[in-house]
């Protein structure tokens, strides 16, 4: 999938449905929802960033706890032209410190990704 067509996507679907809920994160007390423009807003803001302070085509690891907040980090993250992996602390093969080559993504691999 191009960034273009996930882009023009997304954009339609926030348009069409910005005051609609887009994700539903629903654990025992801890309820929260986004709607569409909550999560456009976040990814963008998360996108910005990114491209702030990094250069596209970089793999972005991700340690992060499950939230409302993921399928926005995510988006976010495509937006800034990079892919992420999530790390897993659980894995017995986990390292604190991934190796540098992890960082860069094969420019083959990024378009597939993206």
């Amino acid at each position: 999938m191009s960034k273009a067509l996930l882009q023009s996507d997304f954009d339609t679907l926030c348009g069409e449905f910005h005051d609609k809920v887009a994700v539903i994160y629903d654990v025992g007390e801890r309820r929260s929802t986004l709607t569409y423009k909550n999560v456009d807003d976040i990814s963008r803001e998360i996108a910005q960033k990114i491209q702030f302070h990094a250069q596209p085509n970089i793999v972005i690891p991700c340690l992060c706890a499950p939230s409302a907040f993921v399928p926005a980090l995510m988006i976010g993250i495509l937006r800034a032209k990079c892919a992420f992996m999530f790390l897993d602390l659980g894995n017995p093969n986990f390292s604190s410190t991934p190796p540098l080559d992890v960082l860069a993504a094969d420019k083959e691999l990024f378009e597939n990704v993206m």
